[in-house]
């Protein structure tokens, strides 16, 4: 028996209690406006709502530009996908990118203090 991984949360705004058919055999329950997605054919339809907020798992961000192409143009997706820090989709939802992360305890010079330490040094 293996057990299913979770793509992502999805939050209806407003919150409501409802399930929604999918696929044939198929179905999301949200409970108090929340629900859990396991399987790439339920979220197809959910990406499609425009009432749904999704916040996609790590792991499978790399996935959604392929998910939201398959949503196609007569239908297109119009749920608000959250990602995560310094993660962003692009302009015509077909990449993500990726800011680059400083290592923890480093940060970014500031560039007048930067050139000021420089002339000291000089």
């Amino acid at each position: 028996m293996s057990i299913a991984t979770k793509i992502a949360d999805v939050y209806l705004r407003p919150p409501k209690s409802l399930v929604i058919p999918t696929y044939p055999g198929g179905r999301v329950e949200f409970h108090g406006g929340h629900a859990e997605i396991h399987d790439e054919r339920n979220l197809l339809h959910i990406l499609r709502r425009a009432d749904a907020v999704i916040v996609p798992t790590n792991r499978y961000v790399d996935f959604f530009p392929k998910w939201i192409a398959q949503c196609g143009v007569f239908n297109p997706a119009r749920a608000t996908l959250e990602l995560p820090d310094g993660i962003t989709l692009s302009e015509d939802g077909t990449a993500i990118l990726r800011t680059p992360q400083l290592p923890v305890g480093e940060a970014e010079p500031i560039a007048p203090l930067a050139a000021a330490i420089e002339r000291a040094r000089r």
